[in-house]
């Protein structure tokens, strides 16, 4: 055989080993996959209708929940599909996906098309639109960045409108960045902050807002006038 030849003949056989070993790349179906995970301070459990194991890094599931206790607190995740990755130890949820709690002085719901949950910081984000419920607040934003720690719950929302229903009182608001802080019972507006509030219309830089008590606390450059 002429060199010319046996040099292509090689390569073709290089060729052809390099696609049938990327066609053989380890693909595991599983029928309801269980993974615990276990830290000093929290406890996950990520349960699935069913999965498929793409080369044992990422995990792609059907209907999951995760049941999550941490800090003394307990959630609860859920989709219609996610992915695991278990090098970076996140899961990402898509279509119909849920957070909930559970806990009666602190009712949580958060609802999106695509939430991104890092189990190690406890951090909950997404950049879709988002709606969420806190207690008797609701808020439509789009984007979200949900955190648990030893300080407390936290919540952070880009553009969020909010809506605010205490006993048969309605409260309407708006800032480019709005945060919540649960554990306070405090909602801060902040950029272009305007909230709707006691027949009073307050447009200022920043407003912190103390659901509990149903008053402003603070806030900075505002302008009031009567809603009329």
């Amino acid at each position: 055989m002429p060199k010319f030849t046996q040099i292509v003949y090689l390569s073709i056989l290089i060729v052809i080993t390099n696609l049938l070993s990327a066609q053989t790349k380890t693909l595991v179906e599983i029928n309801n996959p269980v993974i615990n995970l276990t830290y000093p301070n929290k406890l996950i459990s990520i349960k699935a209708l069913s999965g498929k194991n793409f080369d044992g890094d990422k995990l792609t599931m059907e209907r999951p929940i995760v049941e999550i206790e941490s800090e003394g607190l307990s959630f609860n995740l859920r989709s219609a599909e996610a992915l695991f990755d278990k090098t970076k130890n996140i899961l990402e949820l898509n279509k119909d996906a849920k957070l909930l709690s559970d806990k009666e002085d602190n009712q949580i719901r958060i609802a999106s098309e695509e939430l991104v949950f890092d189990i190690k910081d406890m951090l909950l984000t997404s950049v879709k639109e988002v709606e969420t419920n806190i207690d008797n607040i609701e808020i439509i934003s789009f984007g979200i960045q949900f955190m648990q720690n030893k300080s407390g719950v936290n919540a952070q929302f880009n553009e969020g409108n909010v809506s605010i229903k205490i006993k048969e009182e309605l409260s309407l608001g708006y800032a480019e960045k709005v945060k919540i802080i649960i554990d306070k019972k405090e909602l801060i507006l902040e950029g272009a902050a305007y909230l709707n509030h006691n027949d009073l219309i307050i447009e200022s830089d920043l407003i912190h807002f103390n659901y509990a008590d149903n008053e402003i606390t603070k806030s900075l450059n505002a302008k009031i006038r009567n809603n009329s």
